[in-house]
């Protein structure tokens, strides 16, 4: 994922392995529609956060002082 401009904000691999037990990798996520935020209220800080700053570092778009500082 960091070879990634800009490196996205959530991603997951899972791997298991294969009958000759090497590592298979058997999902590659970028999306998630359900993030579970509600289960980590902090996490959902974190993730408006990260979002936020992808906006304000991206050249067209101007956001308002957060109030979150």
């Amino acid at each position: 994922m960091a070879v990634r401009k800009p490196v996205p904000a959530y991603g997951r691999v899972d791997m298991g392995r294969g009958d000759d037990g090497s590592w298979m990798v058997i999902e590659l996520e970028l999306i998630e529609q359900e993030l579970w935020l509600r289960r980590h209220p902090e996490a959902a800080v974190d993730f408006a956060r990260a979002i936020e700053r992808f906006l304000r570092d991206s050249n067209n778009i101007h956001l308002p002082d957060s109030p979150a500082g």
